[in-house]
């Protein structure tokens, strides 16, 4: 048998949410495989895509793929992206920081290179 191959794949928030096609890339071909997320799910999930991990020294079954789901939140959003956010939050009925990042905080993040 071949060995698994693990790869972390950042999504967002929306693609968890709502579902949809991701690429995965893959060690031995150039061409990303399409993965296909339901709509809900987790962040961390694992997928399983049989056959597309490594293949072993004697050339003999390649092992599986395992794409682990990453969360990736962004650090800026634009204002229509948070009122859009802003709006959803409202309906989960949480609290929130309804405020953008003051002057000092952007260029704190500038420094830092966010």
């Amino acid at each position: 048998e071949g060995d698994d191959l693990i790869v972390l794949v950042n999504v967002t928030y929306s693609q968890l949410a709502l579902g949809g096609e991701i690429d995965v890339l893959q060690l031995e071909s150039p061409e990303p495989h399409q993965l296909h997320v339901p709509a809900g799910t987790q962040n961390g999930e694992l997928f399983r895509i049989k056959g597309l991990g490594m293949s072993t020294l004697r050339g003999g079954r390649r092992g599986d793929l395992v794409a682990v789901l990453h969360l990736v939140v962004p650090r800026h959003l634009t204002d229509s992206q948070r009122e859009l956010l802003t709006e959803f939050a409202e309906t989960e009925h949480v609290d929130v920081d309804e405020k953008p990042p003051g002057f000092w905080t952007r260029i704190k993040d500038a420094v830092r290179g966010y």
